[in-house]
This record gives C-alpha cells, sequence and structure tokens, in this order.
C-alpha cells in the first residue's frame, strides 16, 4: 500500500484515570497503581506507531487522544506523546483530546494555556455526564463539573464538546432539562448524549423514562441548531467529529495503546485487532518487534458488508444504496427484502438512503442484527 493511500487517522487510548467510574467500559486503571508504566508511556506508543509506518499516509486527517483520561498521564506525558505526530500534522487536521471537567487531573490551569497556545486548533471533548451531584453520585463520581474550569474553555478552546449520560434510572426528565440549558450556555459545537443501558452500571430507568428523554434531547437540539448526525451524536452544521464519522463510515484507522482497538488494511487484508490490555505483554511485544495484539480477526467480505451496513444504519444519512451498490455489487431492496418488510415501520425510505425514525433509533440493537444474513 503506497503513502498515499494509506491509513491518515489515529486514535491513541491512554489507559490511566485518576479514579474509575462505574459506569465507563472502556479499559482503564487508576493512575497511583501503574506510574512507572506511565513514564514509559510515550517511548512504547513511539515504538508501536514505528511497526505501522509502512501503512501510513504522511499527513493525518484525524488524532485522537482517547481514555481513560489523557491528562492523568500528566502534562509532560501528553506532550510528550503528541510531539511523535507533530510532524505528520497539517492545517487541516481534526485533533481532539478527551478530558475530565475538572482543573488539575494532570494538568493546572498553567498547563491548559500553554497546551491550547501550542495545539490552538485543539478539540476538547469534556465528559460531563450530569451537572447533578446526586447523579454524578449514582454513577460514581463524587465531584461536579469546575465551572471555572469550563468557563475557561468556553472562552480558550476552539471547538468544545460535551458528553451526557441519560436514562440512568436517578436521573429524572427535569435533572436532564436543567443539564441541556447549563450545557448549552456553553456553547458547544458538538454534545454527546449516551444511555446508560449496556455500560457496566445497570440502567433501571423504565422504557417510558428512556424514550422522553431521548425524545426530549432530539427535539430540544434540533430547536438550538444542532443536527442530530448519529444514534448519540449531535453537532452544529460542519462540526461533526470527523474521527467518529470514520468509524461509523467503515474507514481504517489505527489504535495504538494498551487496549486500544484498530482496523486497517495489511497485506491485501482488511484486518481487525486489539491490543492486550495487560501492561506486561503489551510492553513484551513491543520489545521483541511484534504488533502488541491480544485479538486479531480478517475480515471476509459478508462480514465487510454487514459492518458497512450495521455501522452506516447508526448515522443520520442512513445506507447509501448508491455506494452500496458501488461497493457489493448488489441491489439493497432485493438481498435485504425480508428486512425491510420486517421492519419497514421503522425506516425512512427514500430513492437513495434507507434511515432510522425515532423509534427505530431506540431499536436500533434489535433492528441492525438482522442485516446479518
Amino acid at each position: 500500500m503506497t503513502k498515499t493511500a494509506g491509513i491518515d487517522k489515529i486514535y491513541i487510548h491512554f489507559p490511566f484515570c485518576r479514579e474509575l467510574c462505574g459506569y465507563c467500559d472502556f479499559f482503564s486503571r487508576e493512575r497511583n497503581t501503574c506510574r512507572g508504566f506511565i513514564k514509559k508511556f510515550p517511548d512504547l506508543i513511539s515504538g508501536e506507531y514505528s511497526l505501522y509506518k509502512d501503512i501510513c499516509r504522511t499527513g493525518l486527517s484525524t488524532l485522537y487522544f482517547g481514555g481513560g483520561t489523557p491528562l492523568a498521564a500528566g502534562y509532560a506525558g501528553l506532550q510528550s506523546v503528541f510531539s511523535i505526530f507533530k510532524n505528520i500534522l497539517h492545517k487541516n487536521t481534526e485533533i481532539t483530546l478527551e478530558t475530565n471537567p475538572l482543573f488539575n487531573e494532570g494538568a493546572a490551569r498553567s498547563d491548559w494555556e500553554n497546551l491550547l497556545a501550542k495545539i490552538p486548533k485543539l478539540r476538547i471533548s469534556a465528559g460531563i455526564q450530569s451537572f447533578d451531584l446526586s447523579e454524578l453520585e449514582h454513577l460514581g463520581r463524587n465531584k461536579i463539573p469546575d465551572p471555572a474550569f469550563l468557563d475557561f474553555l468556553k472562552k480558550n478552546a476552539s471547538e468544545l464538546s460535551l458528553d451526557f449520560i441519560f436514562a440512568s434510572g436517578s436521573k429524572r426528565l427535569l435533572s436532564l432539562k436543567k443539564d441541556i440549558i447549563k450545557a448549552l450556555a456553553l456553547k458547544p459545537a458538538h454534545l454527546s448524549f449516551y444511555g446508560l443501558e449496556g455500560s457496566r452500571l445497570h440502567s433501571t430507568a423504565s422504557e417510558k423514562d428512556f424514550l422522553s428523554q431521548y425524545r426530549y434531547i432530539i427535539t430540544t437540539l434540533k430547536k438550538s441548531g444542532y443536527r442530530q448526525y448519529e444514534i448519540s451524536n449531535f453537532s452544529l452544521p460542519g462540526h461533526e467529529c470527523r474521527h467518529n464519522l470514520n468509524y461509523w463510515q467503515n474507514g481504517h484507522y489505527l489504535g495504538l495503546g494498551p487496549g486500544a482497538c484498530g482496523y486497517i488494511h495489511k497485506d491485501g487484508k482488511d484486518i481487525r485487532y486489539s491490543n492486550h490490555r495487560n501492561f506486561s505483554l503489551y510492553q513484551k511485544c513491543l520489545q521483541e518487534g511484534k504488533m502488541p495484539w491480544a485479538r486479531r480477526e480478517t475480515i471476509n467480505s459478508k462480514t465487510r458488508e454487514f459492518e458497512f451496513l450495521f455501522l452506516a444504519l447508526r448515522t443520520g444519512s442512513g445506507i447509501s444504496l448508491k455506494k452500496y451498490r458501488s461497493i457489493f455489487k448488489d441491489d439493497f431492496f432485493r438481498k435485504y427484502v425480508l428486512f425491510i418488510k420486517k421492519h419497514t415501520k421503522f425506516l425512512i425510505i427514500d430513492r437513495d438512503r434507507i434511515c432510522l425514525n425515532f423509534r427505530g433509533l431506540c431499536l436500533y440493537n434489535e433492528i441492525a442484527s438482522d442485516l446479518y444474513i
């Protein structure tokens, strides 16, 4: 694969947090238990990236620092990791940094000022979850978002994205309304709302609570100028997260770090992989010059087709029938006639696209699983 045809999107997983949250399914460890590994982390990421340089482009489209909490590795650690990639960035590279909504999560105010000065177009994604302390305690957090920190981001971040959790069981519609009012006051370009169902922390919300809260989110954000471009994601026009859009468009990307996942094209094959979560195994593989994969799957044509449809159906654009015909050389209406008949009441069908309506979005997992034939 040539450089011009290679991967240009990279995700880096920082598996460190000040403390772990009960609702989060992403791999992480408390930073006080792994400070020795944190010191090695930039060099390990550099070593892992070197194993993939032959399939990467010389210019990145997106670079995403996720976790975990990237700044739990410390400001210096984050800077060291960023420096690995700074020479392959260009003026239109989308750079995203996930953070908790607090100062001193590994970076003081002065560190943030330096960070935003060095990366002026940095996209900040803050995990608010809720402004309600009782709701946060239900989720396993004991601190409300820092108003001074959020005000700092509002004034200084070039683009701000806020994440929330709804339908937790303890969260009521009134609490959600207050969260949205406070969120909109921060003028974010992007908002994400995730239902608690499916996380490690079990939701006790009724179906009625879920539907009423989800409908309120969609309706209110639409009135405020936000477009729902994916089941859980809303943005002002032109501010969709390009990195995450690539996931839903079934594009290739590189995942680096313990517990990271990736989807690459190598040696003529499409490969999905996940890295070792065990720090020692991850480090041992890199010391031996091996990919630190705990699991790999070569994607066959049937799985590739299913993933294309399954992921596209999550989006506001839905499944492009023209793109489907171009890639898979088949007619969607012919091949998936039984799927369409079964789920017609949940679908919006026009000449070139099939999308989910509101009720379909609520039943996405059940509906999309029927695309595997």
